[in-house]
């Protein structure tokens, strides 16, 4: 969200966190952003790879070296691109804690997949949808 309003792409004095329009536009601006900064790490790759295969008379070691250093550079600005992916996740990790935020919610809030949870998700954002389309009206 910070690229987005470094960048201007989101004006959040005009963001609306109420709107689900607001936050839909968000989600598909960020995704962009994130699109755009993963295919500048893919050039990156793929100009390491055709750099590679223009020199023909490096040695195995000035190969290895120079790829090395390469690859460090793309480790570097995936790190700044994508901040909040550690180097240390893994999908296996990540499962583990969408499982955990997932037992979290049926915790506090039951299971969505029971009848009685699932109709009272649906009546709040049932409310929340009407709440909504009558703060854009400016009815409320």
């Amino acid at each position: 969200m910070v690229k987005a309003a470094a960048a201007g792409v989101v004006d959040f004095k005009e963001f609306n966190p109420h709107s689900i329009t607001s936050w839909t536009r968000l989600k598909i601006v960020l995704n962009q952003i994130d699109r755009e900064s993963h295919l500048r790490v893919l050039d990156m790759q793929h100009r390491q790879q055709l750099s590679m295969l223009s020199h023909p008379d490096m040695t195995k070691d000035s190969l290895d070296n120079s790829w090395k250093i390469a690859s460090e550079l793309i480790d570097d600005t995936t790190d700044v691109l994508f901040p909040w992916r550690s180097k240390d996740d893994n999908d296996s990790q990540q499962k583990s804690v969408h499982a955990q935020l997932r037992e979290a919610w049926v915790s506090a809030w039951g299971d969505p997949k029971d009848p009685k949870v699932a109709a009272k998700i649906k009546a709040t954002a049932d409310w929340l949808r009407r709440t909504d389309q009558s703060r854009q009206a400016g009815t409320r």
